[in-house]
């Protein structure tokens, strides 16, 4: 999750449908993208998305106006080593 100030938005990708720390959880990973003004949520459909995952790390890079995705998990024992830029303004 991360605001981005060109949108003025909070925007969210990815998720886990239950705790990914519970050892018995299988939890199904999401890769739907969600906007946020402090009302509102609204799903956001980029043309690109990355596989489902939680965990990752997101910042706004404001030299290129963008949100730069970075890891997360793909599921309880694999995680993901790519970066992924989104532009949805």
């Amino acid at each position: 999750m991360v605001f981005d100030p060109a949108l003025a938005r909070i925007v969210l990708f990815g998720g886990a449908s239950t705790n990914p720390d519970a050892t018995s959880a299988s939890p199904a990973v999401f890769d739907d993208t969600w906007s946020f003004d402090g009302t509102t949520w609204q799903q956001l459909h980029p043309t690109t998305v990355p596989s489902g995952r939680f965990l990752a790390q997101m910042t706004y890079d404001s030299a290129t106006q963008q949100i730069v995705l970075f890891g997360g998990a793909l599921n309880t024992t694999s995680d993901a080593n790519d970066t992924w830029t989104f532009g949805v303004h």
